[in-house]
């Protein structure tokens, strides 16, 4: 995943605006008489894993300083009543040590709050220029575009940092997608997951997915109409842990 910072923190080029940087040149040296995909995955927000004792979370300076004057607040599940209703062998996850790190106190969580916000502030500015670099070169109304992330992130809810668990917080991700063309906004509400993304970047280049692909296409609801039936209704989380047996006993 790499490093925000190439040296010391807060100096030289952040890795949100190298990479952004990176895009626009790309963009710009595609030829205009040939079609392009373009995959471009940020670090931000993830922590900096080397760094999860002492500063996990590393923004550009320019967009700390714009929250430096937010107040946040804790979710209304970051309680210890909530985190006494969890297992004991999730009380003693690695997901409560980060907690303890980034939010176990007042102090420590609006300090990781704002960083984090930060981060995405960047990330923010960075797509905006890789879109205005879209727009640069006329390629707008022919290039499809999808927003999306790997995973979500529990802020503290539960008494829990990370990704892992089945929480809402830290599994549901966002998707948005802009049709070449532009598009009336839609808001769909069906579940959609990761694997539906290449039947649909493929469907979008009138190329059939091949039937090994688990995922659906959802250029039909992108385009408001009715989802094919049946559609899902539930899907399959998992996430393998090593646990002692008695543990999972307690459980």
């Amino acid at each position: 995943q790499g490093h925000y910072w190439a040296g010391t923190a807060g100096e030289g080029e952040h890795l949100t605006a190298r990479l952004a940087q990176e895009a626009r040149e790309f963009l710009e040296q595609v030829p205009p008489d040939r079609p392009f995909c373009l995959n471009l995955s940020f670090k931000a927000p993830h922590v900096q894993d080397e760094d999860e004792q002492t500063d996990p979370f590393q923004p550009d300076p320019r967009f700390l300083e714009l929250h430096q004057g937010t107040v946040f607040h804790r979710a209304r599940t970051d309680t210890p009543e909530d985190f006494a209703r969890l297992p004991g062998w999730m009380q003693a996850s690695e997901a409560r040590r980060r907690w303890e790190t980034r939010f176990g106190t007042d102090e420590k969580f609006q300090d990781s709050m704002r960083k984090y916000y930060a981060l995405i502030t960047g990330l923010d500015d960075a797509i905006g220029r890789v879109l205005a670099a879209v727009d640069a070169t006329g390629r707008r109304e022919n290039t499809a575009i999808v927003f999306t992330s790997d995973n979500g992130f529990l802020l503290g809810e539960h008494g829990l940092a990370g990704k892992w668990y089945g929480f809402e917080p830290s599994i549901r991700t966002p998707l948005l997608v802009e049709l070449p063309g532009g598009m009336t906004s839609w808001d769909v509400r069906l579940p959609t997951l990761n694997i539906d993304l290449a039947p649909t970047l493929l469907d979008l280049a009138g190329l059939p997915a091949p039937a090994s692909m688990q995922g659906r296409s959802l250029r039909g609801l992108l385009l408001g109409q009715p989802p094919p039936s049946p559609w899902r209704t539930d899907w399959f989380y998992e996430h393998r842990l090593d646990l002692p047996a008695s543990a999972t006993e307690s459980w």
